[in-house]
């Protein structure tokens, strides 16, 4: 994830929720609060442009909302990265943990306290980084997060979740063009295991 990770919604319109836009907005993270430890795996495809190819990587998720996200990448090599809201360790095959910054992994760290404050673990981070919406088509909704902090609108032009009981797709646009998607499927809720609570555990 240092290296790969770190740096058709349908024909028919989405309908706005029928109640206010706030509402709307509560209404999709009272979905994802249902589950409050999470795991699934995920196939994250990074355009940047100049590239002719995307970068792909795979792997699973563990997104536990009091401690943060655990993302085990198994392709095209083996890491595991603990991101939580105040560390991030690098987690090698022998479950030996090495403190990282957020330098080291911005896009992991992005991706994943962007997820935490969108799936209710951090409303006030949610709403001091970005202006929400929420549309809905049915039981299906798609949440819209545009920065409104300068800092952060100066690299990040939006970020677009969406899916239905779960989570099930992240899309980020940079302001140069590069994109980053996270699909997320095979979800299984559950409390965490003794491996992954040592991940977040303090040093």
């Amino acid at each position: 994830m240092v290296r790969l990770i770190a740096l058709g919604m349908g024909c028919l319109p989405l309908l706005l929720y029928a109640q206010a836009p706030a509402d709307a907005v509560a209404g999709v993270r009272a979905r994802l609060e249902a589950h409050p430890e999470l795991r699934m795996e995920f196939v994250q495809t990074r355009t940047i442009a100049g590239l002719a190819k995307p970068i792909v990587t795979r792997g699973r998720a563990f997104v536990w909302h009091k401690q943060g996200v655990l993302w085990q990448v198994e392709q095209p090599y083996r890491a595991g990265y603990a991101v939580g809201q105040d560390m991030i360790a690098e987690i090698a095959a022998d479950g030996t943990r090495t403190v990282r910054t957020e330098r080291d992994v911005p896009a992991a760290a992005r991706i994943s306290r962007t997820v935490r404050a969108a799936i209710g673990s951090d409303p006030a981070t949610l709403h001091s980084w970005f202006d929400t919406e929420a549309r809905w088509d049915g039981a299906r909704w798609q949440l819209t997060l545009t920065p409104r902090q300068a800092q952060l609108a100066r690299q990040l032009k939006s970020v677009r979740l969406s899916g239905a009981e779960f989570l099930e797709d992240v899309r980020i646009e940079a302001v140069n063009g590069d994109e980053t998607r996270v699909e997320f499927r095979n979800h299984k809720p559950g409390a965490p295991t003794e491996q992954e609570r040592r991940a977040f555990a303090p040093d």
